[in-house]
């Protein structure tokens, strides 16, 4: 009886943790695609100030001017194609594309994150603290649970999104530095910085797939 009481205490400490980190990751996970957007508003201002006329004034208004963050990301990956094809840059494209896919498949975290809600979940004699769709987006949760699944993304999914957001939004930053090297002449720093974005990216992959 007492190593049942004890056992009991223990998922319910368990899952207080878990209700705690995910509400920790959520905030942090908001935070960090608010530095994303900062940083493609930097590399906006650095494609457009290519006769060092421009301004981060001019980069945001052009930026917020819609209202979804897939039209903001479009203006910046048109800027940039145009960028990478007056210049003749086909490396820089392909690291670009690839940054373009991972923060394609990080942002459907960040909308469930947008849209979600955490929810306490009870299976098996043991609860569960999720983040999960709207309430009553009762078709999604049916789906899960038919795969005998628990719906939603855990704490571990959103702080390894979270991880990840960090990783891609210096990534962003790298770009902003690749733009500023190539406008001033300076091929042998661009040469290298887009072979040390290339190597990590290619390690960051590598320990993905094991």
């Amino acid at each position: 009886m007492t190593d049942d009481i004890e056992s009991s205490a223990e998922q319910l400490e368990k899952a207080s943790l878990e209700n705690k980190r995910l509400w920790n990751a959520t905030a942090a996970i908001t935070f960090a695609w608010a530095n994303i957007e900062n940083s493609m508003i930097m590399l906006l201002e650095k494609i457009l100030n290519e006769n060092r006329t421009s301004s981060v004034s001019y980069a945001s208004a052009i930026y917020f001017a819609p209202s979804n963050i897939e039209t903001r990301f479009k203006i910046v990956d048109r800027a940039l194609e145009e960028f990478i094809y007056h210049h003749g840059l086909v490396g820089l494209a392909d690291e670009w594309k690839a940054c373009l896919k991972t923060l394609d498949n990080l942002k459907r975290t960040r909308n469930k994150v947008a849209h979600g809600h955490i929810s306490s979940i009870h299976k098996n004699g043991k609860t569960y603290y999720r983040l999960t769709s709207p309430l009553f987006n009762m078709q999604e949760a049916r789906a899960t649970y038919k795969n005998k699944q628990i719906p939603g993304l855990s704490a571990n999914d959103l702080e390894n999104s979270l991880k990840a957001t960090f990783e891609i939004n210096q990534r962003i930053r790298e770009f902003t530095k690749l733009v500023e090297f190539i406008q001033m002449g300076d091929l042998p720093s661009y040469g290298r910085k887009l072979a040390e974005l290339r190597a990590s990216r290619e390690k960051s992959t590598d320990n993905r797939t094991v």
